[in-house]
Protein backbone atom coordinates (compact mmCIF):
# COMPACT_ATOMS: atom_id res chain seq x y z
CA UNK A 1 0.00 0.00 0.00
CA UNK A 2 1.48 3.46 -0.49
CA UNK A 3 1.93 5.66 2.04
CA UNK A 4 1.05 8.85 -0.06
CA UNK A 5 -2.62 8.40 -0.98
CA UNK A 6 -2.49 11.04 -3.90
CA UNK A 7 -2.89 14.11 -2.51
CA UNK A 8 -2.20 17.35 -4.57
CA UNK A 9 -2.65 20.36 -1.79
CA UNK A 10 -0.61 18.63 1.42
CA UNK A 11 2.72 18.38 0.70
CA UNK A 12 3.74 16.44 3.69
CA UNK A 13 0.92 14.29 4.17
CA UNK A 14 1.48 10.55 4.80
CA UNK A 15 0.24 7.54 6.25
CA UNK A 16 1.64 6.00 9.37
CA UNK A 17 0.97 2.01 8.23
CA UNK A 18 3.24 -0.83 7.58
CA UNK A 19 5.78 -0.08 9.78
CA UNK A 20 7.33 -3.13 11.96
CA UNK A 21 7.36 -3.43 15.44
CA UNK A 22 10.19 -5.49 17.27
CA UNK A 23 8.02 -8.20 18.19
CA UNK A 24 7.33 -8.65 14.76
CA UNK A 25 3.59 -6.89 14.23
CA UNK A 26 3.11 -4.16 11.55
CA UNK A 27 1.58 -0.43 12.40
CA UNK A 28 -1.83 -1.12 10.60
CA UNK A 29 -2.76 0.75 6.94
CA UNK A 30 -5.51 3.52 6.67
CA UNK A 31 -5.84 4.31 10.49
CA UNK A 32 -3.18 7.25 11.04
CA UNK A 33 -1.80 9.72 9.08
CA UNK A 34 0.56 12.63 9.70
CA UNK A 35 0.42 16.10 7.55
CA UNK A 36 1.14 19.87 7.28
CA UNK A 37 -1.49 21.91 7.43
CA UNK A 38 -4.81 20.83 5.64
CA UNK A 39 -4.91 23.48 2.52
CA UNK A 40 -6.92 20.26 0.30
CA UNK A 41 -8.14 20.61 -3.36
CA UNK A 42 -11.37 19.63 -4.54
CA UNK A 43 -9.71 16.56 -5.67
CA UNK A 44 -8.58 15.54 -2.41
CA UNK A 45 -11.44 16.07 -0.79
CA UNK A 46 -12.92 12.98 -2.83
CA UNK A 47 -9.69 11.11 -2.18
CA UNK A 48 -10.00 11.32 1.83
CA UNK A 49 -13.51 10.89 1.78
CA UNK A 50 -14.56 8.43 -0.71
CA UNK A 51 -10.99 6.45 -0.81
CA UNK A 52 -9.49 6.88 2.88
CA UNK A 53 -12.34 7.60 4.84
CA UNK A 54 -11.20 10.34 6.80
CA UNK A 55 -13.02 10.78 10.14
CA UNK A 56 -11.03 12.77 12.10
CA UNK A 57 -8.23 15.85 11.92
CA UNK A 58 -6.23 16.93 15.32
CA UNK A 59 -4.53 20.51 14.73
CA UNK A 60 -1.25 20.66 17.08
CA UNK A 61 -0.93 24.39 15.92
CA UNK A 62 -1.10 27.62 18.32
CA UNK A 63 -4.59 29.36 18.36
CA UNK A 64 -3.24 32.15 16.10
CA UNK A 65 -2.14 29.76 13.42
CA UNK A 66 -5.96 27.96 13.66
CA UNK A 67 -7.38 30.68 13.68
CA UNK A 68 -5.75 33.19 10.78
CA UNK A 69 -4.26 30.73 8.52
CA UNK A 70 -4.95 28.26 5.53
CA UNK A 71 -6.28 25.11 6.72
CA UNK A 72 -7.46 26.41 10.40
CA UNK A 73 -9.76 29.61 9.72
CA UNK A 74 -9.76 30.34 5.64
CA UNK A 75 -13.29 30.04 4.27
CA UNK A 76 -12.23 27.50 1.42
CA UNK A 77 -10.48 24.72 3.52
CA UNK A 78 -12.56 25.04 6.30
CA UNK A 79 -15.54 24.10 4.09
CA UNK A 80 -13.42 21.84 2.24
CA UNK A 81 -12.69 19.62 5.18
CA UNK A 82 -16.35 19.95 6.11
CA UNK A 83 -17.32 18.48 2.74
CA UNK A 84 -14.68 15.30 4.00
CA UNK A 85 -16.97 15.02 6.83
CA UNK A 86 -14.79 14.99 9.63
CA UNK A 87 -14.46 16.03 13.22
CA UNK A 88 -12.06 18.54 13.84
CA UNK A 89 -10.00 18.70 17.38
CA UNK A 90 -7.32 21.51 17.87
CA UNK A 91 -4.68 20.57 20.27
CA UNK A 92 -2.23 23.60 20.32
CA UNK A 93 1.20 21.88 21.51
CA UNK A 94 2.87 25.56 21.84
CA UNK A 95 2.45 28.12 24.36
CA UNK A 96 1.50 31.35 21.99
CA UNK A 97 2.72 33.67 24.57
CA UNK A 98 6.46 32.05 24.48
CA UNK A 99 6.69 32.22 20.59
CA UNK A 100 6.57 34.20 17.92
CA UNK A 101 3.10 36.09 16.24
CA UNK A 102 3.95 33.91 13.34
CA UNK A 103 4.79 30.83 15.15
CA UNK A 104 4.76 28.19 12.16
CA UNK A 105 7.43 25.86 12.19
CA UNK A 106 10.19 28.79 11.30
CA UNK A 107 13.27 26.81 11.33
CA UNK A 108 13.61 23.18 13.00
CA UNK A 109 14.52 22.86 16.69
CA UNK A 110 17.45 21.53 17.30
CA UNK A 111 17.22 18.07 19.66
CA UNK A 112 16.76 20.03 22.92
CA UNK A 113 13.99 21.61 21.64
CA UNK A 114 12.10 18.73 20.09
CA UNK A 115 12.20 16.93 23.76
CA UNK A 116 11.10 20.41 25.40
CA UNK A 117 8.23 20.31 22.68
CA UNK A 118 7.73 16.76 23.93
CA UNK A 119 7.63 17.29 27.45
CA UNK A 120 5.76 21.26 26.86
CA UNK A 121 3.13 19.82 25.06
CA UNK A 122 2.22 17.19 27.04
CA UNK A 123 -1.15 17.85 27.10
CA UNK A 124 -1.67 18.17 23.56
CA UNK A 125 -0.14 14.71 22.64
CA UNK A 126 -2.01 12.84 25.83
CA UNK A 127 -5.28 14.26 24.25
CA UNK A 128 -4.01 13.14 20.83
CA UNK A 129 -3.21 9.26 22.16
CA UNK A 130 -6.70 9.44 23.93
CA UNK A 131 -8.38 9.79 20.66
CA UNK A 132 -6.69 7.60 19.23
CA UNK A 133 -7.85 4.70 21.64
CA UNK A 134 -11.23 5.27 19.72
CA UNK A 135 -11.87 3.20 16.87
CA UNK A 136 -14.68 5.33 15.78
CA UNK A 137 -12.34 8.59 15.41
CA UNK A 138 -10.04 6.27 12.95
CA UNK A 139 -8.97 6.82 10.25
CA UNK A 140 -7.57 10.33 12.21
CA UNK A 141 -4.72 12.89 10.10
CA UNK A 142 -3.22 14.65 13.33
CA UNK A 143 -1.09 18.21 11.69
CA UNK A 144 0.61 21.14 12.21
CA UNK A 145 2.04 23.82 9.32
CA UNK A 146 4.63 22.11 8.27
CA UNK A 147 3.90 18.77 9.19
CA UNK A 148 8.12 18.18 10.66
CA UNK A 149 8.52 20.02 14.08
CA UNK A 150 5.34 19.29 16.12
CA UNK A 151 3.85 16.55 13.92
CA UNK A 152 7.40 14.86 13.91
CA UNK A 153 7.37 14.99 17.61
CA UNK A 154 3.99 13.25 18.06
CA UNK A 155 4.53 10.88 15.37
CA UNK A 156 7.58 9.80 16.85
CA UNK A 157 6.15 9.38 20.26
CA UNK A 158 3.41 7.07 19.03
CA UNK A 159 5.45 4.79 16.74
CA UNK A 160 8.17 4.43 19.34
CA UNK A 161 5.30 3.31 22.09
CA UNK A 162 3.87 0.97 19.68
CA UNK A 163 6.89 -0.78 19.50
CA UNK A 164 8.67 0.68 16.15
CA UNK A 165 12.10 0.04 16.35
CA UNK A 166 14.32 3.91 16.73
CA UNK A 167 16.18 3.66 13.02
CA UNK A 168 12.60 3.48 11.40
CA UNK A 169 11.15 5.82 13.07
CA UNK A 170 14.07 8.76 12.09
CA UNK A 171 13.80 7.18 8.79
CA UNK A 172 10.17 8.51 8.86
CA UNK A 173 11.25 11.85 9.96
CA UNK A 174 13.56 11.44 7.27
CA UNK A 175 10.70 11.54 5.04
CA UNK A 176 9.64 15.05 5.69
CA UNK A 177 12.95 16.67 3.92
CA UNK A 178 12.12 15.67 0.64
CA UNK A 179 8.83 16.60 1.41
CA UNK A 180 9.42 20.04 2.51
CA UNK A 181 11.17 20.23 -1.11
CA UNK A 182 8.28 19.73 -2.84
CA UNK A 183 6.30 22.25 -0.74
CA UNK A 184 9.17 25.25 -1.39
CA UNK A 185 8.45 24.31 -4.79
CA UNK A 186 4.57 25.01 -4.89
CA UNK A 187 5.13 28.61 -3.02
CA UNK A 188 8.08 29.49 -5.69
CA UNK A 189 5.54 28.62 -8.24
CA UNK A 190 2.92 30.92 -7.40
CA UNK A 191 2.75 34.56 -8.40
CA UNK A 192 2.46 35.55 -4.49
CA UNK A 193 5.85 33.38 -3.84
CA UNK A 194 8.06 36.27 -3.03
CA UNK A 195 5.25 37.75 -0.45
CA UNK A 196 4.85 34.55 0.96
CA UNK A 197 8.69 33.94 1.74
CA UNK A 198 9.38 37.10 2.65
CA UNK A 199 11.19 37.02 6.42
CA UNK A 200 10.51 33.34 5.39
CA UNK A 201 14.20 31.50 5.83
CA UNK A 202 14.68 29.01 3.64
CA UNK A 203 15.83 26.25 7.10
CA UNK A 204 11.55 26.81 7.27
CA UNK A 205 11.62 23.96 4.45
CA UNK A 206 14.47 21.71 6.36
CA UNK A 207 14.12 18.59 8.32
CA UNK A 208 17.44 17.66 9.40
CA UNK A 209 17.89 14.07 10.73
CA UNK A 210 20.54 15.23 12.81
CA UNK A 211 17.86 16.94 14.94
CA UNK A 212 15.75 13.91 15.42
CA UNK A 213 18.79 11.67 16.05
CA UNK A 214 19.73 13.58 19.21
CA UNK A 215 16.21 14.01 20.19
CA UNK A 216 15.76 10.31 20.33
CA UNK A 217 18.72 10.00 21.98
CA UNK A 218 17.50 12.99 23.98
CA UNK A 219 14.60 10.80 25.02
CA UNK A 220 16.72 7.32 25.82
CA UNK A 221 18.48 9.50 28.02
CA UNK A 222 16.25 11.59 30.28
CA UNK A 223 13.24 9.16 29.83
CA UNK A 224 14.71 5.80 29.53
CA UNK A 225 12.55 5.16 26.14
CA UNK A 226 9.70 5.76 24.53
CA UNK A 227 7.20 4.62 27.46
CA UNK A 228 8.92 6.35 29.89
CA UNK A 229 8.72 9.44 28.11
CA UNK A 230 4.75 9.05 27.73
CA UNK A 231 4.48 7.99 31.32
CA UNK A 232 6.23 12.11 31.98
CA UNK A 233 3.27 13.63 30.04
CA UNK A 234 0.37 11.98 31.19
CA UNK A 235 -0.30 8.86 29.27
CA UNK A 236 -0.88 5.51 31.19
CA UNK A 237 -0.14 2.07 30.45
CA UNK A 238 -3.52 1.26 29.66
CA UNK A 239 -3.65 3.89 27.02
CA UNK A 240 -0.35 2.29 24.98
CA UNK A 241 -1.96 -0.96 25.87
CA UNK A 242 -5.05 0.06 23.78
CA UNK A 243 -3.30 1.87 21.10
CA UNK A 244 -1.37 -1.59 20.60
CA UNK A 245 -4.50 -3.35 20.41
CA UNK A 246 -6.18 -1.26 18.00
CA UNK A 247 -3.04 -0.28 15.58
CA UNK A 248 -0.83 -3.03 15.71
CA UNK A 249 -1.08 -6.35 13.30
CA UNK A 250 -0.14 -9.56 12.58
Amino acid sequence: MERDPGLSGPSNFRDLGGYRTTDGRHVRWRRVFRSDALRLTEQDVQVLRDEVGLRTTVDLRTGFEYGHQEGGGNPTHVARLAEVGVTRHHLPMIDETRVARHASDIRPPAAKGYLKMLEKGGPALAELFTLLTDPANHPLVFHCAAGKDRTGVAAALLLGVLGVDDDTIIADYALSQENMARALAKIQARPDAERILAGRPLAAFEAPTDAVIGFVESVHATHGGWHGAAAAIGIDDATVQRLRDLLLTD
